[in-house]
């Protein structure tokens, strides 16, 4: 999440406050995405017998 120039330019420039009231979005967003990626690697090992083995 510290790659995420929009994120910490909010956590450089706001009160911990101000911060704490978006970072949950960022959070689940991140989160998603991970998730999506796993989800996407675990099909493609499924679904290809030559990854499984």
């Amino acid at each position: 999440m510290l790659s995420n120039k929009d994120l910490t330019n909010k956590m450089e420039q706001n009160s911990r406050e101000n911060v704490e009231a978006v970072f949950d979005s960022y959070f689940d967003s991140e989160m998603s995405g991970l998730l999506h990626n796993s989800m996407d690697l675990y099909k493609r090992v499924v679904d290809n017998d030559k990854l499984k083995n």
